[in-house]
């Protein structure tokens, strides 16, 4: 078992391969055939939350551009929000992908001295500031008003004064940065064999500080915006309007706010459940050999009841990582142990002061347990056949919690007396082939009772304690 996910590998030949989601190729090649069509200023957002699959899916789609003949550039915001300016990064990023995108080395060696220039003389008249107080303006009157007392605060009356005074001068630095812009993608675009326009990527910029992710914004917005270039954000909206929320106060329309940047947001398309359960649990290595009955009975178990805790993409990514810790500490012997901690990491997850009670046995609690394992059976992923575990699963965790919330003087008693007296219980008879009374005599067998019952609760919630962060 691992705890990490690894890096899916692409292929450069057909980068669709290793989709295991099963929905993205057909998402890539219309994204390609919009942006063939597309020469002016130009930014898309590819939309999802944490644990989507944006990356990967970038990646992928990155390199079925590149098959096709457009130029690409990557940038992964969040690995390089450590510079004070993001127009260093951007362009730095540029300069050092020449090689791969511009085949005369005369040329090269012209367009980053060129490009390096530009921005030196952008952040040295400090347009930077000027492109915050504009962007400002446009959003809050009173907040601007705000942003520059705070400026004029920090700063020397005689600094601002020479800046506004040289505001003619910072337009013309904006502009000729433009026109190294436009020059730099006209001579890539133009290139035998390339077609446009030039793709940049731009990765994880919701996973960076708040500042950083919204001067990357302004950046891209006012100083990239030329022909022939197109940024595509990957970014989860919720996380970046919270950043926005953040900086500039909880009464901005953070939704207005990224429509003056971003033309055209696409979300991605969620993969099934089902085929996100396998392909979680085949790299963590959780369920054993892929396609054998074993492991497609541990997923089913764990799609069944993220379906029954209403458990989104990014949860059931984290909670499969909490489950590989839980079983390491555990050590669970078998698939019916493995859907047992299974249901109680998403208990913990999703409806903690339950768990709680759980724990520590107290039986106001064990009725509402108990509604939600009967609930399972409404659930559409729920399925019927009989060899399935899914199929018996409420009947074995009804059963682990019977007994688990047994006094020690009914468990000392003769297992037949435990079972005629668990009859007496006001509780539905199970219908399929393995019932009730099978499974609370399981539990109740002492390589499969208390002890490891005990231990899966405190190795679930030790496994809660680790802050999970599986990307």
């Amino acid at each position: 078992m691992r705890l990490k996910f690894p890096d899916l590998e692409i292929d450069p030949d057909d980068p669709w391969h290793n989709d295991r989601l099963e929905c993205r190729e057909e998402e890539g090649k219309n994204l390609t055939r919009l942006l063939s069509t597309i020469q002016h200023p130009f930014v898309m957002s590819i939309s999802a939350e944490w644990g989507s699959g944006k990356t990967t899916f970038i990646r992928m789609w990155k390199q079925h551009l590149e098959n096709q003949g457009f130029p690409c550039l990557y940038f992964n915001a969040w690995q390089n929000d450590f510079v004070s300016d993001p127009l260093v990064a951007l362009v730095g990023e540029m300069t050092n992908s020449l090689d791969k995108i511009i085949i005369a080395e005369e040329k090269k060696r012209e367009h980053i001295e060129r490009l390096k220039g530009a921005g030196k003389v952008i952040l040295r008249h400090g347009v930077p500031l000027l492109i915050k107080l504009v962007t400002m303006a446009t959003l809050d009157v009173e907040k601007f008003g705000e942003e520059i007392s705070d400026a004029f605060h920090d700063a020397s009356e005689s600094y601002f004064e020479k800046a506004f005074e040289k505001y003619e001068e910072e337009k013309d630095s904006l502009q000729a940065f433009r026109t190294e812009l436009e020059d730099f993608a006209r001579l890539v675009t133009s290139q035998e064999g390339k077609k446009g326009p030039l793709v940049f990527f731009v990765d994880e910029l919701d996973r960076c500080r708040p500042t950083y992710a919204v001067e990357l914004l302004e950046r891209i917005k006012h100083l990239f915006e030329v022909d022939n270039i197109v940024f595509v954000l990957a970014l989860s909206t919720g996380q970046l309007k919270s950043s926005i929320r953040s900086l500039y106060g909880e009464g901005i329309d953070a939704t207005g706010y990224l429509r003056r940047f971003i033309d055209l947001d696409y979300p991605l398309r969620e993969p099934a459940a089902d085929v996100y359960s396998k392909v979680l649990f085949e790299d963590l290595g959780i369920g054993g050999d892929v396609d054998t009955p074993g492991f497609i009975d541990i997923v089913s178990t764990f799609g069944l009841l993220c379906d029954r805790f209403n458990t989104k993409l990014r949860g059931r990514q984290q909670n499969a990582v909490r489950l590989s810790l839980a079983l390491r500490m555990t050590q669970a012997l078998n698939k019916k142990m493995t859907a047992y901690l299974i249901f109680l990491v998403l208990l913990y997850t999703s409806e903690r002061e339950l768990f709680q009670g759980f724990r520590d046995r107290d039986k106001k609690v064990q009725g509402k347990i108990l509604e939600i394992i009967v609930g399972i059976k409404k659930t559409p992923f729920y399925v019927r056949s009989p060899p399935m575990l899914s199929s018996y699963l409420p009947t074995l965790l009804e059963a682990a919690v019977q007994v688990y919330f047994m006094e020690d003087s009914e468990r000392e008693t003769s297992e037949e007396k435990v079972i005629d007296r668990l009859k007496t219980l006001d509780r539905r008879r199970s219908s399929e082939e393995t019932t009730l009374d099978d499974f609370l005599k399981y539990w109740l067998m002492p390589q499969s009772s208390l002890p490891f019952l005990d231990a899966a609760s405190a190795a679930v919630e030790l496994a809660h304690d680790f802050r999970i962060d599986p990307s």
